[in-house]
C-alpha cells in the first residue's frame, strides 16, 4: 500500500524540481534584463551631468541611493520611472550635501507611477501655470476650465479613455501627495497640483521622461 505513495511523492518532487529550475532561469533572465535597462538609464543620466559616482562627496550616501535605485529596478519599475529616479540622483549628486533619505522619498513615490499618471502630472502642471486660466485681479483660477481642458488633452493624447477615466487617474494620484483635492473658486472642489509637484518638476524634465521609450 505504501509503494504508490512513494512513487507519487517522488514524481511530485521531480516535477517540483523541474518547475523550480525553469522558474529560477526565467527569474534570472528577467532580473538580468531589468538590471541592464537600469544600468543603461543611470549611466546616461550620470554622463549627461558629467558625474563619476565614485567621486561623490559622500560615498556612503551615494551608495545608498544607488542601492535604492537598483531595488526599484528589481521590483519592476518601468524605464520611464527609472529615468526619473536617475535624473533625480544625478541632480542630488551635483548639489552636496547628499542625503540618501531625500532620494528614498522620491524613489518610493515615483517607482510605481503608471505612464498615464506621468502624463497626467505633466499636463496638470503645465495647464495650472498657463495664464489662459488666470482670472487676474487676485481672483481664483478658472479651475473648471482648466479641468475640462485637462480632460480633453488627456483623452486626445490617448492617456485616458474619457473624462471619468481622467477623474479616476487624478483620484489615484492623491496617494502621492503630488495632487490634492481642494476647494477652488465658486464653490467647487478640484484636483490641483501640490507644491511637491513643483518641487519634482524642478528635478525632472517630464517632457523628456514622456518621450522615453517604454522599454
Amino acid at each position: 500500500m505504501s509503494e504508490p505513495v512513494i512513487v507519487f511523492s517522488a514524481s511530485k518532487w521531480l516535477l517540483g524540481e523541474v518547475f523550480d529550475l525553469a522558474l529560477g532561469e526565467a527569474l534570472a533572465r528577467v532580473l538580468r534584463n531589468r538590471g541592464a535597462v537600469a544600468r543603461d538609464v543611470l549611466q546616461k543620466q550620470l554622463a549627461r551631468a558629467e558625474i563619476n559616482i565614485a567621486d561623490a562627496a559622500d560615498r556612503d550616501e551615494a551608495a545608498a541611493m544607488v542601492f535604492e535605485y537598483i531595488e526599484a529596478a528589481r521590483q519592476g519599475a518601468a524605464r520611464r520611472n527609472l529615468r526619473m529616479l536617475a535624473e533625480i540622483m544625478a541632480k542630488k549628486l551635483t548639489a552636496p550635501p547628499i542625503y540618501a533619505s531625500e532620494f528614498l522619498r522620491w524613489s518610493r513615490l515615483l517607482a510605481d507611477l503608471s505612464p498615464e499618471e506621468i502624463i497626467t502630472l505633466a499636463r496638470l502642471h503645465e495647464l495650472y501655470h498657463d495664464d489662459a486660466f488666470d482670472n487676474g485681479h487676485g481672483q481664483p483660477k478658472d479651475y473648471r476650465g482648466l479641468t475640462e481642458k485637462l480632460k480633453q488633452t488627456l483623452v486626445e493624447a490617448g492617456a485616458a479613455k474619457n473624462s471619468l477615466d481622467v477623474s479616476s487617474i487624478l483620484g489615484a494620484l492623491q496617494r502621492t501627495g503630488l495632487v490634492v483635492y481642494a476647494a477652488g473658486g465658486f464653490g467647487g472642489a478640484w484636483h490641483l497640483p501640490s507644491p511637491r509637484l513643483d518641487e519634482l518638476l524642478n528635478l525632472v524634465n517630464f517632457e523628456e521622461v514622456i518621450a522615453e521609450p517604454d522599454r
